[in-house]
């Protein structure tokens, strides 16, 4: 078993990037390609906590068995193989890597690239230990001191108050009476005092608030905002 060793960084938005390759021509080009395509990061080239994993699995160390080490101590490790031996692509999957990507495919690799990047400038919020994307929050209710906050695939719990986690959200998310915030882009439709969610559950805004909000709606799904 490979000792993944604790990565002590200074304080930095940098993301980390640990690359497991002992083909120098190659590690060259990934650092064209996280360059181009990601931007600055920090890289390692030894096994140690990073932010991305990219693993060649038949090299000096066994990828594969590297990752499954790796899982052990961090299951949603960020994993990708990147490697020209695509016949072991079933073992690597046993790993639940993110992607496997060939190395004589440079296609693969940027769009994989563009991806990460992607899901790293995504805006999410942290539930239970997990990073769930705002495009996934529908809405958020209070129920006493927790709020319930309802996704696309689970409705979680967390203390706190709607004013902090108003804080922690960004201009998707309206206020639409004293305790339920919406996601703007999943209301379905807007009948009178009624917001119809997309999974047709009904919010109704306060009589106070019913004609901001509405004009917000709209201005946002015109692109006003």
């Amino acid at each position: 078993m490979v000792e993944w060793t604790k990565t002590i960084l200074m304080k930095s938005n940098m993301k980390t990037i640990c690359i497991i390759e002992d083909d120098d021509q190659f590690i060259v080009k990934e650092k064209k390609w996280i360059e181009e395509m990601i931007g600055r990061c920090t890289l390692i080239f030894e096994p140690r906590e990073a932010d991305l994993y990219l693993i060649d699995i038949e090299g000096d160390i066994d990828g594969i068995a590297l990752a499954n080490d790796l899982r052990k101590i961090d299951p949603t490790a960020f994993i990708v193989f990147i490697s020209s031996h695509s016949e072991l692509i079933f073992d690597a999957l046993k790993t639940m890597p993110y992607y496997f990507a060939r190395k004589d495919h440079e296609e693969d690799i940027r769009y994989i690239f563009r991806k990460i990047k992607e899901r790293w400038e995504e805006k999410t919020l942290i539930l239970e230990n997990i990073k769930v994307p705002f495009v996934q929050i529908y809405y958020i209710e209070r129920q006493g001191s927790y709020l319930n906050i309802t996704t696309q695939v689970h409705t979680y719990k967390k203390r706190m108050s709607l004013t902090h986690i108003l804080e922690d959200l960004d201009n998707t998310f309206v206020l639409v009476n004293k305790s339920e915030i919406i996601n703007v882009n999943h209301v379905k439709d807007i009948k009178n005092e009624a917001l119809i969610m997309v999974d047709d559950h009904m919010i109704y805004m306060s009589r106070s608030k019913k004609k901001a909000v509405t004009t917000y709606i709209l201005a946002m799904r015109e692109g006003i905002l």
